[in-house]
């Protein structure tokens, strides 16, 4: 009985030995590729320089692959790909099962797959394998990747941890959405340019870290690859150029569970440590006819593809500027808001609540400007409520935009402060402004040259005599207060229209006649 057991023992040794080695040993890197091209038909090559398959890990080790498409593009090459402990059983039942997957030093290139035209099939499940991956690794990845029509881009140093991973091959119309573990990504650089070439973003260090609940940028620039005489000349109807230069921005305590089943994105806090940004708009372009309206802070919110909910998000520091050039003129004026803070809390984009944003800045690095805005929405009607004030402030200052942008110096003038509190509800604003300024005085000037002729000094002459007060002070009252009463105009953005609204206030106060 013991010598039958043992050479029952010692013949499956034997057995399993020999297969071992055999499938070790036949399964080579041309007979791999050869099984996959099979399955996978004409459309792509795929070759593999050496693989091994180990019967006792359960594991199968790829070196050197590359697939390519029929046209003859790489769209994937990989030093180094690995499956450990493949479940053998599920195999048998046209499932997929395996405790880790990991690729080293790989190219991705999304640009050159095949666009697939033909419908999605619809197999409700049946005969569909369902994929387990315990573990997923990417290591040191470069992926190419498309923009919308015209636009690519390229990530470099790319890796990233998921798992485990739960979902079935090739299956759109399945109602089982991918299920996803733990998710680290981190990616040492994205570069892109989009938009016909007129726009390029350049990102740096993006860290995503489910279980350490955050995500982190530390620098994102975007610009245009065109001077803006260049930029403005490649449209065919208006719009605004920007630059943009961010950096440290990151999400606090992001609810993971629920953006990876893509129903919203919510976090605790959103910050930016540091933001530049420009604006220009040129007049001279015509406006597209086709353009009902511009889209304002509501639409923005309530137009997400999912729900977006943050307590806080907050920007310590920035500098803002905002150019404009006339349809008459030649050169961008320019206003500044530098040192600007910024907090926006609550964030809600069904408005369940008022989204209220406070921002604190220095008017031309002169003047401290404190405003707040509060946004909701009033038997379904977007409504904001703007109020903030301006303290002591040198007028003249605002020749960087009157001069180019109104054909106006300011010879001289000084505020003390200024107080605004405005609604704008539906097509209309009304609201007050009240000012206490001295010693305004300004002359008509040519915008393009900024000389004065006889026709500048005649019109000058009548706006600082006449229709305008030199000072606030009147019958002992050193403030005076101005009506807020403007329509909207849809075709103009929401900060060109809260610039109107609160210019009627001004306006309506210093005016004479």
């Amino acid at each position: 009985m013991k010598k039958s057991l043992l050479v029952f023992i010692v013949g499956l040794a034997v057995v399993f030995l020999t297969t071992h080695f055999f499938v070790r040993y036949y399964f080579n890197g041309d007979r791999v590729a050869g099984y996959v091209n099979e399955s996978i038909g004409a459309e792509y090559n795929v070759s593999i320089n050496e693989a091994r398959f180990n019967l006792f890990s359960r594991s199968l080790g790829l070196r050197d692959i590359s697939i390519e498409a029929a046209s003859g593009q790489y769209l994937f090459n990989g030093e180094q790909v690995q499956f450990k402990q493949i479940g053998l059983i599920p195999a048998l039942r046209g499932d997929i099962s395996i405790k880790k997957v990991l690729v080293r030093n790989f190219s991705l290139d999304q640009t050159a797959f095949p666009d697939r035209d033909q419908e999605a099939n619809d197999v409700n499940g049946q005969n569909v394998p369902y994929i387990w991956l315990g573990e997923v690794s990417l290591h040191n990845g470069e992926v190419l990747f498309k923009i919308g029509g015209d636009g690519e881009g390229k990530m470099l140093g790319l890796d990233v941890q998921l798992g485990p991973v739960i979902t079935k091959a090739d299956c759109p119309n399945c109602d089982d959405a991918p299920e996803i573990g733990d998710i680290e990504i981190s990616i040492a650089e994205v570069d892109a340019t989009f938009w016909e070439n007129r726009y390029r973003m350049n990102a740096t260090s993006i860290n995503i870290s489910e279980a350490g609940e955050k995500i982190e940028l530390e620098q994102a620039k975007l610009f245009s690859n065109y001077s803006i005489e260049d930029y403005f000349a490649s449209l065919e109807y208006r719009t605004d150029h920007f630059s943009v230069d961010l950096s440290g921005f990151r999400v606090q305590n992001p609810d993971f569970s629920k953006i990876k089943k893509g129903s919203e994105f919510s976090a605790s806090h959103i910050s930016v440590d540091s933001l530049d940004l420009h604006v220009t708009l040129d007049k001279r372009i015509p406006e597209d006819p086709e353009q009902s309206k511009k889209p304002k802070p509501h639409d923005l919110l309530l137009n997400l593809p999912i729900g977006f909910y943050s307590d806080s998000l907050s920007v310590h520091y920035a500098d803002i500027r905002y150019s404009e050039i006339d349809e008459e003129g030649e050169r961008p004026g320019t206003v500044t808001f530098a040192s600007t803070k910024v907090l926006v809390a609550p964030i809600n984009s069904d408005f369940s609540e008022p989204v209220v944003a406070t921002a604190g800045s220095y008017l031309e690095n002169d003047g401290k400007l404190s405003a707040e805005f509060r946004f909701l929405m009033e038997n379904n009607m977007p409504v904001t409520r703007i109020s903030g004030s301006l303290g002591r402030f040198d007028i003249t200052l605002l020749n960087h935009i009157f001069e180019d942008l109104e054909g106006i110096r300011i010879t001289d003038g000084t505020l003390y402060r200024a107080d605004f509190d405005y609604t704008i509800a539906g097509e209309n604003a009304d609201g007050f402004f009240m000012v206490h300024y001295d010693g305004l005085s300004l002359e008509k000037i040519d915008r393009v040259d900024h000389t004065q002729g006889l026709s500048e000094y005649i019109s000058g002459f009548f706006m600082d005599q006449i229709a305008l007060r030199e000072s606030s002070i009147q019958n002992d009252e050193v403030f005076r207060k101005g009506e807020v009463d403007q329509e909207q105009d849809s075709l103009s953005g929401f900060f060109n229209n809260v610039w109107k609204s609160l210019r009627s206030g001004i306006m309506d106060a210093i005016s004479r006649i």
